[in-house]
């Protein structure tokens, strides 16, 4: 039986990231998409980025977005270009989740 945080990294490595509906991105698997991306604007990194439910913590939908539209604002406050994204439980475990890809 694996221990809490196993199981976390694990739900979290079996997560896909849809970045605004134009590509999806898998942990460990290449991206073209994303490789073309980089090449076009000239980045080297990215990250995909979440405020709902943290440190795992399940929170009420109403917090969740609550806390996904502050994290917006953070963001644009430190003009980082991003993209709207959506992490997908591939396994059922948990709820998708709103959150933003940041470049």
């Amino acid at each position: 039986m694996m221990d809490v945080a196993s199981q976390l990294i694990d739900s979290y490595l079996k997560t896909s990231f849809e970045v605004s509906g134009k590509f999806t991105l898998r942990p460990r698997i290449k991206s073209d998409e994303i490789e073309k991306l980089f090449l076009q604007n000239n980045h080297q990194s990215a990250s995909c980025i979440t405020a709902f439910n943290p440190a795992s913590r399940v929170c009420s939908d109403a917090e969740n977005l609550g806390s996904h539209e502050k994290l917006i604002q953070e963001v644009k406050s430190m003009q980082i270009q991003f993209a709207s994204m959506i992490g997908h439980c591939t396994h059922g475990q948990w709820k998708s989740e709103k959150g933003l890809f940041l470049l």
